[in-house]
């Protein structure tokens, strides 16, 4: 590979893409199993929640966020773990003030909790009590 031998500002960067941009003029309809490779001319929305429940984006701890205000490093604060819930598993418990749940990426959010801590972020408490959780941020 060839080492660059100059640069130029994103300023003059985004002046030549705008230069070379043309508006999709021609519009077709496809099948969708012919429509790979191919962009859309508008966006695409489904009617439905795909998937129909809130889930979380990461490893972690579902919690109420205002559990979670005063958290940090050096103040973290102990919730009661009170399930594990794993990709395609509904949790039958709610998630309760002073407590969380350990979540899966991909995992429905259980009833009660508004937020997902990611697992980087937490720790087991002190004493090795694995029924409690500190939130570190």
């Amino acid at each position: 590979m060839r080492p660059f031998t100059s640069t130029i500002s994103l300023e003059e960067a985004r002046a030549r893409l705008d230069a070379a941009l043309r508006p999709i003029t021609r519009v077709e309809r496809v099948a969708l199993e012919d429509a790979a490779g191919r962009v859309a001319a508008r966006d695409v929305v489904s009617p439905i929640d795909v998937p129909p429940f809130a889930r979380s984006a990461m490893d972690g701890y579902a919690v109420i966020s205002a559990d979670t205000e005063t958290a940090g490093r050096t103040t973290p604060v102990e919730l009661q773990l009170l399930d594990r819930i794993y990709t395609g598993k509904l949790s039958t418990v709610t998630v309760t003030r002073g407590a969380c749940s350990e979540i899966a990426t991909g995992a429905p959010l259980p009833d009660g909790a508004d937020a997902v801590v990611m697992v980087e972020e937490t720790a087991k408490a002190p004493g090795g009590d694995i029924g409690r959780i500190q939130i570190l941020a």
